[in-house]
């Protein structure tokens, strides 16, 4: 081990009296026994008895004899809730009292495997040893026992959280202890190491953290920035082209209603997927005459997941410039207000336009026709559940091809269809 300073071996002792040993005081000392305890501090601890477990850590050890003993001796676990509550409380553990006591050690497997695992445990804590050496029986142990071993000790991840505290010099990670169990994830590895290994960072060390670490924090502020002014160009543009899309819309709405037109209208969307909080990306209305009054794609900064874009082909680069449909929800209302309104299946239609939706924007339901429900009863289904593909097919009627105006203009005609049915014509 290399040299220390007396104020190192002071802290490391005091760091190692934390996980349940006593520490020194080497103030008083002459300057060869601070030497000494510079040069093999727990040498020195064991020489002068220091460096023991204390009580609570002790009842931890003849409690993991205890359980061990009894493994042995193919009996009921014998352990009190004092030694299980020191076993927690030093080790990190989370071991039941009542659920080990039930454990039937008759029919444990590898149980010489975990006793021994047990006693060797039990002993490297009382000689002041890295207590989860590499030690094959650990994961027996937390499988046999089912309780977790080593969840909370000491490793390098937990001494790298610790600001004041740093590897001593000449120390390398990869030649410690390392401890190998099975699990959900396979091959996983876990270092485990005692605190006397490590020292006090000194005030340099310190002030070069903390000015790394201010130099992060700038870092990440210019790379914000960046994003930010990223994102507002992008948002620009997409302002500046959606404009010309939503004049266009108000036009097309603007000279239909001028028309006073009394033909039922058709709506239909796409969307960015057919969970409940989805959005609008694609929307179309059409009249039953094929008129095409509102055709457009939609923006939404909600990603649009894998499965929808498999069926109608839309991603985030086709809707980065279109308007909101917050931008167009005062036309669309306009354009249906007091008209004969059809949508395939519109709970949902009107449930991703209502997320989509800023402020006050409400389609009544009710008075909204329900084209899905109107082609199961005139088809005779049996149940009011039917594809717009499907209808479409029993109809003798193209179907749509899983975009809006497509499948708006699909609606219109499975529409006509259906007002032409006999009232005995079979499917």
């Amino acid at each position: 081990m290399p040299n220390l300073t007396s104020k190192t071996a002071v802290i490391s002792l005091e760091h190692a009296s934390e996980n349940g040993y006593q520490s020194i005081n080497i103030d008083s000392m002459p300057s060869e026994q601070v030497q000494q305890v510079e040069a093999d501090p727990i040498s020195v601890l064991r020489e002068q008895r220091a460096y023991s477990p204390n009580k609570d850590l002790l009842n931890a050890c003849n409690a993991l004899v205890q359980i061990a003993n009894s493994i042995n001796d193919d009996g009921k676990i014998k352990v009190s809730a004092k030694g299980v509550n020191s076993i927690n409380r030093q080790l990190g553990c989370d071991m039941n009292l009542q659920r080990i006591r039930k454990i039937k050690t008759k029919h444990l497997p590898k149980k010489e495997l975990i006793a021994q695992t047990l006693l060797k445990v039990a002993e490297n804590i009382k000689l002041g040893k890295t207590y989860c050496d590499h030690i094959s029986g650990v994961g027996e142990v937390e499988r046999g026992l089912n309780f977790s071993f080593t969840s909370h000790t000491w490793c390098k991840s937990d001494f790298d959280r610790q600001r004041e505290l740093t590897l001593k010099k000449g120390s390398v990670l990869s030649d410690y202890n390392e401890l190998y169990w099975e699990g959900k994830y396979q091959d996983r590895s876990k270092y485990f190491y005692f605190p006397y290994q490590y020292r006090v960072k000194t005030k340099h060390e310190i002030a070069k953290e903390f000015e790394q670490a201010h130099e992060k924090a700038l870092r990440a502020d210019i790379r914000l920035n960046k994003a930010i002014r990223k994102a507002e160009k992008i948002e620009k543009n997409r302002v500046e082209n959606a404009s010309i899309i939503i004049a266009n819309i108000e036009n097309s709405v603007f000279d239909y209603l001028n028309k006073n037109h009394k033909k039922p209208l058709f709506l239909d969307t796409e969307t960015t997927g057919l969970g409940r909080h989805n959005q609008v990306i694609e929307l179309a209305i059409v009249d039953n005459d094929g008129f095409v009054v509102i055709d457009t794609l939609l923006y939404t900064d909600t990603l649009i997941e894998y499965d929808a874009k498999v069926i109608h082909c839309i991603n985030e680069s086709t809707i980065q410039n279109m308007p909101k449909f917050s931008e167009i929800q005062d036309c669309v209302l306009k354009l249906i207000a007091n008209k004969d309104l059809w949508i395939f299946n519109k709970w949902f239609d009107i449930g991703v336009m209502e997320n989509s939706a800023c402020g006050d924007f409400s389609i009544d339901i009710k008075s909204t026709n329900c084209l899905m429900e109107f082609s199961a009863e005139k088809l005779g289904c049996n149940d009011r559940y039917i594809s717009l593909a499907n209808a479409c097919y029993k109809c003798s009627v193209s179907s749509g091809t899983h975009r809006a105006k497509s499948d708006a203009l699909a609606s219109a005609r499975l529409y006509n269809s259906l007002m032409n049915i006999t009232p005995n014509q079979e499917f």
